[in-house]
């Protein structure tokens, strides 16, 4: 079964809502923050390691959310992030299509019983998703796509 796409397909992994969500979230930590940073200083050095550790953690968290891109290409499916998932066409035994509008995800599981979830931003991401679903749903015997 050859996978029904016309050319490769990327975009951001997450819709502008939820990036938009995600700004205004961190910018309300960030100035909550801000206004204990005087009880913070009056405070010895090693009581920062927690706050600091909480805004790494969430600046680093509010980075790859914005930076994640979702790639479907000949070779397979991508997302970059912390941590990099990627299968390629060989390894898909089926896919689910969720969510609605453009927040889609893409559940994925791979011929090791491995699940790995997907997520697209883009009208065109969601397409993808949904060609991907059908083409591969669960329970059918697949073929290698290529």
């Amino acid at each position: 079964m050859k996978t029904p796409l016309p050319a490769p397909v990327s975009g951001p992994a997450y819709p502008v809502a939820v990036r938009l969500g995600a700004s205004l979230l961190t910018l309300l930590i960030v100035v909550a923050g801000a206004g204990a940073f005087d009880a913070l200083a009056q405070q010895p050095p090693r009581a920062w390691l927690l706050p600091g550790a909480g805004l790494a953690v969430v600046t680093g968290s509010y980075y790859f959310l914005m930076r994640s891109v979702t790639t479907i290409d000949e070779r397979g499916i991508r997302q970059s992030g912390l941590i990099e998932k990627r299968v390629e066409w060989s390894e898909l035994r089926s896919a689910r299509s969720a969510g609605f509008g453009t927040a889609r995800r893409l559940l994925v599981q791979t011929e090791s019983g491995r699940f790995r979830v997907f997520f697209g931003g883009t009208p065109e991401l969601a397409q993808a998703f949904v060609a991907i679903a059908t083409a591969h749903p669960p329970g059918a015997a697949q073929a290698d796509p290529r």
